[in-house]
């Protein structure tokens, strides 16, 4: 079985401490989030019991290896073989996608199989895997004899390969400290000293953006400037339609990504055009908002009342379709309305949208995603938008919840009952 080398570092490291390690501590240590050791779990236990040694667990306290020096010396053989030559297929084609997204000059079958100590059979077999990745994001795969492998696309395509690989690959948190601390990866896709000088421009607008904005929203902005920034550099620049411009330009959060665009030119001293502005306004209103955050007058261009009539219409559709009804949920009106004013604007937008837990939606609640789909109509029929899969599974998982909510309460008024029935039935003695 082939294992990442992520897989590997965490045996490594448990295998060389005596007590229990927690999740957080190995987490800390690799610069990952415990969801992602979560994540790997499956292919830690199979590697330690490969190797023949056991895995012993322990609440509030982690993990340990039980294994004796003759176990762990032929783990350290294992690992000197495997740790600097050896990727599994998954890491091969990541290392592919990266490396094409990098450099725009043509890369021969030998440079790729060089760096990844493989057959150029086996980077042809790679390239045809990334290819429908390529062509999913509008970039296309271009394979010359002689010539070499490079990509043809548009500026703005690009830029949401990038952002699309990093959502997809790594969490929230890992985001966070590849941007925090230098790292090989942020050098080879996002300059790492770009990435800190625009979080330190960005720390400028703590009150309206890191409190108000949701972390994921935050990192998504900084990704997007830092990328921004150094496609600038290289003379890479993004051109709006002045259709779509021209009324960005209007906007009250024109004037905010005007405020940073000046800041950047500052610190960089580059040129930051105003279809680069554009596109930084769409970011902002494309935005989510933490729970309890306000929004600026000029913002509220769907009225709240427009936004709970709506959901209200959403509720009353999901009950005739299911047969639960949630009126009465006070959480789940609030949460459809707080989620749908950036909905609307990223939909209305046409800006990406991503939800990393759509296909386990998809697969555990067949049912209620169906439901949502239909009850989500209404947004489009009302707004005329299209409602990408990714936003319904969002919808989805406050229906979700809410159901979740609905059947608890009613087991508990069904406890009550049966209790003040059981009382009613005794005899005093």
């Amino acid at each position: 079985m082939e294992y990442s080398k992520r897989v590997m570092d965490i045996v490594d490291i448990l295998l060389n401490q005596d007590s229990f390690v927690s999740a957080t501590k190995l987490a800390d240590e690799l610069n990952i989030s415990k969801r992602t050791i979560f994540r790997d779990m499956a292919d830690i236990e199979t590697l330690i019991s490969e190797q023949g040694m056991q895995l012993l667990r322990k609440s509030k306290s982690g993990m340990k290896i039980e294994a004796d020096e003759k176990q762990k010396e032929a783990f350290r053989q294992f690992l000197m073989r495997h740790k600097t030559v050896h990727f599994t297929q998954e890491e091969r084609l990541n290392q592919i996608i990266i490396e094409l997204l990098r450099s725009r000059e043509p890369r021969k079958f030998y440079y790729f199989s060089t760096l990844l100590n493989v057959s150029d059979a086996t980077i042809s077999y790679d390239m045809e895997k990334v290819e429908p990745w390529f062509k999913e994001r509008g970039i296309t795969l271009v394979r010359k004899p002689g010539y070499g492998v490079f990509l043809e696309g548009k500026e703005i395509d690009f830029r949401k390969a990038i952002v699309d690989f990093l959502y997809q690959n790594y969490e929230h948190q890992d985001l966070v400290s590849l941007i925090d601390n230098t790292s090989n990866f942020v050098e080879t896709v996002i300059d790492s000293e770009i990435s800190m000088k625009v979080s330190r421009i960005l720390s400028q607008y703590e009150d309206y953006l890191a409190n108000r904005l949701t972390d994921q929203s935050y990192m998504g902005l900084m990704i997007h400037l830092s990328i921004a920034v150094q496609r600038i550099l290289r003379g890479e620049s993004i051109v709006m339609n002045p259709e779509v411009l021209a009324p960005l330009k209007s906007d009250a959060l024109f004037k905010m990504a005007d405020n940073i665009g000046n800041d950047i030119e500052k610190v960089f001293g580059i040129k930051f055009p105003e279809d680069e502005l554009g596109y930084i306004t769409m970011h902002l209103k494309g935005s989510k908002l933490k729970t309890g955050a306000l929004i600026d007058q000029q913002d509220l261009i769907i009225s709240n009342f427009e936004l709970s009539r709506l959901a209200s219409s959403m509720i009353q559709k999901f009950k005739e379709l299911s047969g639960y009804d949630l009126r009465e949920d006070e959480k789940l009106l609030i949460g459809l309305v707080t989620h749908l004013r950036p909905a609307l604007t990223r939909m209305k937008l046409l800006l990406d949208i991503r939800n990393p837990l759509l296909e386990k939606i998809e697969e555990m609640y067949p049912e209620i995603f169906n439901m949502s789909t239909i009850a989500s109509e209404l947004i489009a029929k009302q707004f005329n938008v299209v409602i990408p899969r990714e936003e319904i599974g969002y919808i989805a998982m406050h229906f979700g919840a809410a159901i979740e909510r609905y059947v608890k309460l009613q087991n508990i008024e069904k406890d009550r009952k049966s209790t003040r029935l059981n009382s009613s039935h005794e005899s005093p003695s």
